[in-house]
């Protein structure tokens, strides 16, 4: 007994790594990947508090100038709090350009609402053209940044999925533990290589059956599928009732091979002495 839960475990532990090594391949991720999703949700914020600020700017007659200073100073915080958690994250050398990208955008776009803030709060109209121009430096910055985001996730799609090299150690690995539980089941039961015998026997009677119902299918649709055109004439005549068709007659298409007889034209079908069917009328 002892014998056999040593190879039932070097069994289950093959089947353990043989399966360990293409799921891992697969869980892997690549520390771009998490630095991008990571800094995501920072991004999407920032770009809700630029919609706020563009709002503000458009609705401004509707606050006074101590409820626009205050919305400025509280979008500043947010900003604030943006860059704190951003320069906080951890972040791969690949990252580096995108990174001062961001810190550049969010820092601007932080001392634009703040400049615009200062205009209203101390009426000095010097400070909306300073919040232009840092409006300006973050418009760039972060189309720099969304640049570089681009860069990086092409780079983590091309980078990423599994190497041939590990699908192939994976399906050898698989592989080996199929052989071995064979030959556990071999020698502790005398039945390994009998399941391949038998899900073989099995594979073969399902083809069967299927080929047996294909050919089954097709002497039924046989039975509705019409006789191939023998010639090219085209006009077709009943022995038995003397009449002739079109060939796209519905009656024409009834007429047995042995009943069947061919006209070039309705003249010759009628010298022949066959009448016209009154329901294609093929004269």
């Amino acid at each position: 007994m002892k014998g056999k839960i040593r190879w039932h475990t070097f069994l289950l532990v093959g089947l353990a790594l043989s399966l360990a090594i293409p799921l891992g391949a697969c869980a892997k991720v690549s520390p771009v990947e998490s630095y991008l999703a990571d800094t995501e949700a920072i991004i999407n914020e920032a770009t809700e508090i630029a919609a706020k600020v563009s709002n503000l700017y458009e609705t401004t007659d509707l606050y006074s100038k101590s409820e626009i200073v205050e919305k400025c100073a509280n979008y500043g915080k947010e900003y604030d709090d943006l860059l704190l958690r951003f320069t906080t994250l951890e972040y791969p050398h690949e990252a580096l350009k995108f990174r001062k990208y961001v810190i550049d955008g969010l820092t601007s776009s932080k001392q634009e609402v703040t400049e615009f803030g200062a205009a209203f709060a101390t009426g000095d109209i010097e400070h909306l053209y300073k919040a232009e121009s840092y409006y300006s430096e973050a418009q760039k910055a972060l189309a720099l940044a969304a640049a570089e985001w681009e860069r990086l996730a092409s780079t983590v799609e091309q980078e990423g999925g599994i190497g041939i090299l590990e699908i192939f150690l994976g399906l050898l690995a698989l592989g080996v533990v199929v052989v071995i539980a064979m030959f556990v089941l071999e020698l502790t039961l005398g039945v390994g290589f009998g399941i391949i015998a038998g899900i073989g026997a099995a594979i073969g009677a399902i083809v069967q059956k299927i080929k047996g119902s294909d050919k089954e299918w097709e002497q039924e649709q046989a039975k509705y599928i019409p006789l191939p055109e023998i010639s090219e004439k085209d006009f077709v005549g009943n022995k038995k009732t003397r009449i002739f068709h079109r060939l796209d007659c519905y009656q024409a298409q009834q007429i047995s091979y042995e009943n069947e007889a061919r006209f070039e034209s309705a003249a010759d079908a009628i010298i022949e002495g066959y009448e016209p069917c009154k329901l294609c009328n093929p004269e």
